[in-house]
């Protein structure tokens, strides 16, 4: 199945948020600029009705020689969570602008209890690719909870579930910090971020009902 990476439907979302952007006072030229930095995407999440492409959590596959990612690599007793596993095959085609393999396996790997950092360049996780073929094993990884007690002790088993996949439409939608290099070119982009997040938390991207991303939890 091909997908439309720009349809009728992705346009009209990015049409009535530039409406938004304008009842809020932005100049119309700070919007159109902000708006060409749209890109067409795929969202995963537990609650939708398209094809499944993947899982939340475990179990951790990997090849024998690779490790599993380290949250501080002085500290190898505090390896990354698994939050998903993707499956590239299963990504409709034509879907993003992205040069993704055609097949193969995306381990996600995140810490979850990263601080916030003015740092915009800090990275907050790990990928693992493994392509078709590769024999892999299960790890069995453990964690010091007492040591870490911002972690719930149940954070991985509560991560559960198939994840699916929706086409949608991404702009800019991360905390934009004083010294992000992003105000260079959109210095009113704290202001258009906010709309946007509005927009993504009231459910307004699509058809009056809620995204869910990959951050959250499948129960």
């Amino acid at each position: 199945m091909k997908w439309d990476a720009w349809s009728s439907e992705l346009r009209a979302r990015l049409d009535r948020f530039r409406d938004a952007a304008l009842a809020r006072g932005i100049p119309t030229a700070d919007v159109e600029r902000w708006l060409g930095l749209a890109r067409p995407c795929l969202l995963l999440t537990c609650r939708a009705e398209g094809p499944v492409a993947g899982r939340f959590g475990g179990p951790v596959m990997l090849p024998p020689d690779v490790p599993v990612p380290l949250h501080d690599e002085e500290c190898p007793e505090e390896p990354d969570h698994l939050i998903a596993t993707l499956d590239f095959a299963a990504l409709p085609e034509g879907a993003t602008d992205l040069p993704l393999p055609s097949e193969g396996h995306l381990l996600l790997f995140a810490w979850p209890e990263l601080e916030a950092t003015e740092d915009p360049t800090c990275t907050s996780g790990h990928t693992v690719y493994v392509s078709v073929g590769t024999t892999v094993e299960e790890r069995r990884v453990e964690y010091d909870f007492d040591a870490h007690f911002l972690v719930d002790e149940n954070f991985d088993s509560n991560l559960r579930g198939e994840l699916h996949v929706e086409c949608d439409v991404s702009l800019p939608d991360h905390e934009i910090l004083s010294n992000d290099p992003i105000l260079v070119d959109h210095p009113r982009a704290k202001e258009l971020r906010g709309v946007w997040s509005e927009w993504v938390r009231l459910g307004q991207r699509g058809m009056g009902r809620p995204r869910h991303k990959v951050r959250e939890r499948c129960r």
